[in-house]
């Protein structure tokens, strides 16, 4: 099954205080955040997978004129980010647990049978394009014979994090739609406290039932281990320790100049290549007595 990033509207719904920390309380403000960030990281994938804005046309050049600007899009932004992906293979794990002759070993083999030599270099593409990503770990998978490791999408993910340790996420929600059905589903993962186990819930908006808001499936199932298996790579963080930023993202400005000045470079060359032509003394109006309009003519 193929999954899919796709704008979810922003839910405004007021809330009552009664449901502050509760789970359906937990799935909309999660659930905001991901709606919120997601133009912006839509916008930074774009500039990575060379597909940058172009600029504003008139209506009636636009088709004319579209195929011609594209060339003047150079693809610096993913050459930022491809630059530092080829010196971030990964080449071997260390468990750091002393004493512990298998471990390393046992855990390359778990890195391995998730093919994660392969599918990585995803990982840390999309965080040096769009600012972060993130990697959920599962159970035992009794196919590969080890626990399930899949990268995701940033644009499907938000997190909550420890007030004092960054790292450490409190609550995190992953939201998707299903390419075959539509419906849209809905993970929150919430941490153990006081010895209790983390948590996993699963909630879902059937295809043409957004009004009727999330519907919990079955109750909450238990996790192995006490914080949710969510592992996040930020990218360029900043001192705040939330924000965090793409290889490119502070200089869209500059490729925006460069792009724009390419492009113009490359009318002035059509133009002296193609000379233009004008036309005078033409009739105003047709012979029925209809004025005459050029405008779409002559694009």
């Amino acid at each position: 099954m193929t999954i899919t990033a796709v704008d979810f509207p922003l839910e405004r719904t007021p809330l009552d205080p009664k449901q502050l920390g509760s789970p359906d309380w937990w799935v909309k403000q999660l659930h905001g955040r991901v709606v919120a960030k997601r133009p912006t990281l839509n916008l930074l994938h774009r500039y990575s997978v060379g597909d940058a804005p172009l600029m504003d046309l008139p209506a009636d050049a636009r088709d004319a004129f579209i195929d011609f600007q594209r060339r003047a899009r150079p693809h610096f932004a993913g050459l930022s980010g491809e630059g530092m992906l080829g010196r971030m293979e990964v080449a071997g794990v260390r468990t750091g647990a002393e004493g512990d002759a298998l471990g390393d070993s046992e855990a390359w083999d778990m890195w391995q049978a998730n093919q994660l030599d392969a599918d990585a270099p995803a990982l840390h593409r999309a965080s040096l394009a769009m600012g972060e990503a993130f990697v959920i770990v599962g159970d035992i998978d009794d196919e590969i014979e080890a626990p399930l490791i899949t990268i995701e999408d940033p644009r499907n993910i938000a997190i909550a994090r420890d007030g004092q340790r960054r790292r450490r996420i409190d609550k995190a929600l992953k939201v998707f739609v299903d390419e075959w059905t539509g419906n849209e589903h809905a993970y929150l993962y919430e941490r153990g406290f006081d010895g209790y186990p983390a948590t996993v819930r699963r909630a879902e908006i059937t295809k043409g039932s957004r009004s009727a808001g999330w519907r919990w499936i079955g109750e909450a199932d238990s996790l192995p281990f006490s914080q949710p298996p969510i592992v996040w790579f930020p990218n360029r963080l900043d001192i705040d320790g939330r924000t965090c930023w793409g290889e490119f993202q502070q200089d869209r400005d500059v490729l925006d100049r460069i792009n724009t000045t390419i492009l113009q470079r490359l009318v002035i060359t059509a133009m002296q290549a193609f000379r233009q032509k004008m036309l005078t003394g033409l009739p105003l109006k047709d012979e029925n007595g209809a004025e005459i309009n050029y405008d779409g003519m002559f694009p």
